[in-house]
């Protein structure tokens, strides 16, 4: 024990002992370390079966495999080939830049033709505004028709909720 705590009180300054007992008197245990009970219900069956007497017993059985079953099962294969390989065109996936994850051709060329495909539908949206907030400044300053300027102050604001719910969406 170091010196800056041996003048302190109540410090426990024995060894710690940790006591467990060393066998269990009553339980018995075997060479593979499981315990034994010499007690044994009479619902099992003890009977030393080689491994011969067991594949010839199995060897026979087949299981209740019918040809339904296999044709299920490869057309269920050829549902999950269709529903992850061969995706239709207007899906992209974008993989996350893992270095496990390595993207392919196609994966690059599809995520990039998305994203080129969301910048033209976001510029075509903000061309769009921009004309109509155009329109709208012009009937407000030199019209002075408040029809005119109504209708366009309505499609402003459809186009407002719209560009509202895609970026909410997104």
């Amino acid at each position: 024990m170091s010196s800056k705590y041996s003048a302190l009180p109540d410090i426990d300054t024995q060894p710690d002992v940790y006591e467990t007992p060393d066998t269990c008197e009553d339980a018995e245990v075997s060479d593979d370390g499981f315990p034994t009970h010499e007690e044994q219900s009479e619902d099992i069956v003890n009977e030393n079966i080689t491994v011969g007497d067991a594949v010839d017993k199995f060897k026979e059985s087949t299981g209740e495999v019918t040809e339904t079953d296999a044709e299920r099962a490869i057309r269920y294969k050829k549902q999950l080939y269709k529903q992850y390989v061969k995706r239709p065109p207007l899906e992209y996936e974008i993989l996350p830049r893992d270095p496990a994850l390595q993207e392919t051709s196609l994966q690059k060329l599809r995520r990039l033709m998305y994203e080129v495909q969301e910048l033209g539908e976001e510029v075509e949206k903000k061309k769009v505004i921009d004309n109509l907030l155009v329109r709208l400044f012009l009937c407000l300053f030199k019209t002075h028709t408040y029809h005119d300027c109504d209708s366009l102050r309505m499609k402003l604001q459809q186009i407002n909720l719209i560009t509202m719910h895609y970026h909410r969406k997104y």
